[in-house]
């Protein structure tokens, strides 16, 4: 659950010949996740890939890249519920006023072409 870019730090770290003892290192920079998410990125890091997480329309579910669950109900609401919401929120007038009001609004703001 962190940036690729991260995982690819910890992997050319620990690889490295002056390398730090994997213990000390995990420690030192991944302590502040569930552990449950530790041990599934260590899981793939010891074997020198990247941790894949997923997750699925209708579940809360936390996934890993096997299919296996990592940490179950690990999102408050399912994917399928944000989706709803987002359409019920883009019917609703009072948010379509809102959004022209920020159009007008930002169309105001001095841009270089319009500064002139």
């Amino acid at each position: 659950m962190r940036p690729t870019l991260y995982y690819n730090w910890i992997l050319s770290r620990i690889t490295h010949p002056k390398n730090e003892d994997l213990e000390s290192f995990v420690n030192a920079h991944m302590r502040n996740y569930d552990e449950k998410i530790v041990g599934y990125e260590l899981k793939w890091i010891t074997q020198g890939d990247i941790p894949t997480f997923y997750h699925r329309m209708q579940s809360r579910h936390l996934y890993g890249y096997n299919g296996e669950i990592v940490v179950e109900n690990y999102f408050t609401k399912t994917a399928e519920h944000w989706f709803f919401k987002k359409i019920t929120d883009i019917q609703n007038d009072e948010f379509i006023k809102k959004r022209l009001s920020e159009i007008e609004t930002c169309s105001l703001l001095p841009t270089p072409a319009n500064k002139l």
